[in-house]
């Protein structure tokens, strides 16, 4: 039952973060970006800018739910 994520036991920000210091390129497809979520992930998403990693994140405006907050810190941090 490895690859169930219940966040009982199975965390999905450890799976993410194992995921992308594993990764050569990273391409995120999320409905939503949010400045706490950012945050949590900043650490390794610097990480792999730093090792070349190339990083694309496609998302959306819809309904106004994703954080202009987020972006401009992914724009800046990264």
């Amino acid at each position: 039952m490895d690859n169930v994520i219940t966040n009982f036991n199975n965390h999905l920000i450890d799976k993410l973060r194992a995921s992308i210091a594993q990764a050569d390129q990273i391409k995120k497809v999320v409905s939503f970006v949010m400045e706490s979520g950012v945050r949590l992930l900043l650490p390794e998403l610097q990480k792999a800018i730093e090792n070349n990693v190339s990083v694309q994140i496609l998302t959306s405006c819809y309904l106004n739910i994703t954080e202009p907050s987020a972006l401009y810190l992914l724009k800046d941090q990264l």
